[in-house]
């Protein structure tokens, strides 16, 4: 109602504008012309008629802004008091987010995962979702941030990591998860029924267009098992001063042995062993190469072994040994020396996933790096516990 203190003196036109965060025709709509309102002469008074739209979709609370202008006579003059606000309080359920599975157990080698997230209702807007990823298992961006040489275990696809958007109108959107299939055996223990898989947990924090987060169903924990695989492991005599490193090359069946590339490394600084890398069942038809290194001690000869050992569904399965010997003539402290290693054993995988063709350990005259392959600048020793490995292999 828009009051005049006396009167009219004559029939008068009010102008007035609308703003707020309500919209015309979704959410309301003015009865009579839009933008003004009729005074009689010697009336006080006059009216704007708001129908309010009442729908089934949760917005939040809206504000209908109604401000004077104008009047078409200048024997009326606008006060102070020129604006009046009307709340249109939201009757709706309020929509709310959540994952549709609380945990979900996969391998390593199940590729792209999805992870469903629902609205209750459908959103009149876009509604954008952002979630935190945590538990054992790295993402791809977090790795990259803390070490560029650091290995991921998984990346997010399509989008922007951190965040999701669903669709106006949709109840349904996807968080697509890459898992790699890498050549690392994650920590675990084969005398419990299970390998202890890593963790992926994906945590809704916030979403924009009024939607909440759920206070029960906020989260999700990706169980991801360490797939299928083979380990080689390389022992040498406990007790010593020995410290061996152990190389894994691959590159295409028939290639020379100079065209195969490092791809995975076990070199940690100490004397206890066994090096240890995993060759994932999923990779066929490629050749690898093995590099074994005499990086110190003080021993002749250094007799070492290389188990070939099978791993699937959790768990340590047969091995094939292999037999090495190097005497002091094979040192080689590639770290300090910037030396070039040499590949000893080769094997093929075919393409049904069994290793063929291994060859036996070869030993060269002198020094183990007689092939002529560099390692990449920066590689360098590392540090780790071995308890885990001494126990399980």
């Amino acid at each position: 109602e828009f009051v005049l203190d006396r009167g009219a003196p004559g029939d008068i036109t009010v102008e007035y504008s609308l703003g707020g965060t309500a919209v015309s025709p979704a959410d309301y709509t003015i009865i009579g012309d839009e933008g003004e309102v009729q005074i009689a002469n010697g009336a006080t008074s006059g009216v704007v008629q708001i129908q309010i739209v009442s729908d089934a979709i949760y917005e939040g609370n809206e504000t209908i802004e109604i401000s004077l202008e104008d009047v078409n006579t200048d024997n009326v003059l606008i006060s102070n008091d020129d604006e009046t606000v009307v709340t249109i309080t939201d009757d709706d359920p309020q929509i709310t987010a959540s994952f549709t599975e609380a945990t979900k157990t996969v391998s390593e080698a199940d590729g792209i995962q999805q992870l469903t997230v629902t609205l209750s209702q459908p959103a009149p807007s876009n509604v954008t979702i952002q979630y935190t990823l945590s538990g054992t298992a790295r993402d791809s961006v977090t790795a990259r941030a803390a070490d560029p040489d650091l290995p991921a275990d998984y990346a997010i696809r399509g989008g922007t990591p951190g965040e999701l958007t669903i669709a106006a109108g949709q109840t349904t959107g996807v968080i697509r998860l890459g898992l790699y299939s890498d050549f690392v055996i994650e920590d675990g223990d084969v005398n419990t029924a299970a390998w202890d898989p890593e963790t992926i947990i994906v945590t809704l924090s916030q979403a924009s267009s009024n939607v909440v987060i759920s206070t029960t169903n906020n989260k999700t924990e990706l169980k991801v098992n360490q797939q299928d695989g083979k380990v080689i492991a390389l022992f040498w005599d406990e007790g010593t001063d020995i410290d061996m490193d152990l190389f894994l090359w691959i590159g295409e069946v028939g290639a020379p042995l100079d065209e195969l590339g490092l791809i995975s490394l076990s070199a940690a600084d100490d004397t206890e062993g066994p090096e240890v890398v995993f060759i994932p069942a999923t990779i066929t038809e490629v050749q690898y190469g093995v590099s074994y290194t005499y990086y110190a001690g003080s021993v002749t000869p250094n007799n070492f072994e290389s188990h070939f050992i099978n791993f699937a569904a959790g768990a340590i399965g047969t091995r094939e040994i292999y037999n090495g010997s190097y005497t002091l003539a094979n040192l080689n402290p590639w770290e300090t020396l910037d030396e070039i290693v040499n590949i000893e054993q080769t094997f093929e995988v075919n393409a049904d996933g069994e290793i063929v063709n291994v060859s036996t350990i070869s030993t060269p005259g002198s020094g183990s790096r007689v092939g002529g392959y560099q390692l990449p600048k920066g590689t360098k020793k590392t540090k780790r516990n071995d308890s885990f490995f001494r126990r399980n292999f």
